[in-house]
């Protein structure tokens, strides 16, 4: 588990899929171009990973940690619903897990651009016999845990 992950984890518990997620079709699938076939050069400046608090008409509220300066503290922070993705606001919901980035964004033909990415974590939620296997064990293990 990474420390930035492990640092929200601190925090409270850091969902990448809430409940209001549910309604996401199962098959959607975003495949992004490897950077290793792309002709562009980016250099990262600062990275977080984020957990959605609330969510507004406009604009979202969430707690960042910091991934570049892991001893910087926990952040809250604002911003523009425009920040994301098209692809991603059907993920977007209280709880959700997002990871942004900003950088530098070098063209093959020297042009530097700074850019902003954020995306959303698709990380699956666990099935129903899945909760049930682990909430068996937790029971098994309370049992043993409480025997004299």
């Amino acid at each position: 588990m990474s420390q930035a992950l492990s640092a929200l984890k601190k925090e409270g518990p850091t969902h990448a899929s809430p409940p209001a997620q549910d309604e996401i079709r199962q098959d959607a699938l975003v495949r992004l171009p490897s950077f290793r076939e792309s002709h562009w050069k980016v250099r990262v400046l600062q990275r977080w990973v984020g957990r959605v608090e609330v969510v507004l008409d406009d604009r979202l509220i969430a707690v960042l940690s910091d991934t570049t300066n892991q001893s910087n503290p926990s952040e809250e922070v604002e911003l523009d619903i425009n920040e994301v993705s098209p692809s991603d606001l059907k993920l977007l919901a209280p709880g959700a897990t997002f990871y942004w980035s900003i950088g530098y964004r070098d063209s093959p033909g020297g042009q530097r651009e700074r850019v902003s990415t954020l995306r959303l974590a698709r990380q699956p939620r666990p099935g129903k016999a899945d909760v049930n296997r682990i909430f068996a064990q937790a029971e098994s293990l309370a049992a043993f845990l409480e025997t004299d």
